[in-house]
């Protein structure tokens, strides 16, 4: 993978994941540093939601990671920066 690709991976995940928490939530726009829960109201149930529609596009991000990285930007940092699930793991996901 070259640098370039490397470069806009972050990005291209930002703006998946933007898209899906614009959809889920009926937002026309969601900023990538806004907490997700305190700014745009997040509840658990459209968190869920979140999740499900990010594991369809095989983004490996868990219901702890939206409460833990609360914005889009560090939920991408932290999709790109963690290992991937061990067999056990993605049993409980």
């Amino acid at each position: 993978m070259s640098t370039a690709d490397l470069e806009t991976l972050p990005r291209t995940l930002e703006a998946v994941l933007s898209g899906i928490a614009r959809h889920v939530m009926n937002l026309a726009e969601v900023s990538l540093d806004g907490d997700l829960f305190a700014a745009y109201g997040l509840q658990s149930l459209a968190a869920v939601r979140i999740v499900l529609a990010a594991q369809a596009e095989d983004i490996n991000v868990s219901i702890a990671d939206l409460y833990k990285h609360r914005t889009i930007r560090a939920i991408a940092r932290h999709v790109t920066d963690a290992p991937p699930p061990t067999a056990d793991e993605a049993d409980e996901l």
